[in-house]
């Protein structure tokens, strides 16, 4: 995510009074979100899809080589 995009979204947040913001890329924040406030869904994922897989969506990871790519 760019700094203008995360500035941006901030301002929105600050604008509405908000108390609390998540700000990330998709789909870290919905198995973040998962994983705090629905512990036993997020476990559940885990154990569905796999650790592995779950890493790979997150940090980009090349299937075949464990190795990172680069993003387009």
């Amino acid at each position: 995510m760019s700094t203008e995009r995360c500035a941006e979204l901030m301002a929105v947040g600050i604008a509405n009074k908000l108390d609390e913001m998540w700000i990330s890329d998709h789909p870290g924040l919905g198995l973040l979100y998962a994983a705090q406030y629905m512990p036993d869904t997020a476990r559940l994922l885990v154990k569905k899809f796999g650790l592995k897989h779950v890493m790979k969506k997150r940090f980009n990871l090349d299937p075949k080589g464990g190795k990172l790519r680069v993003a387009n």
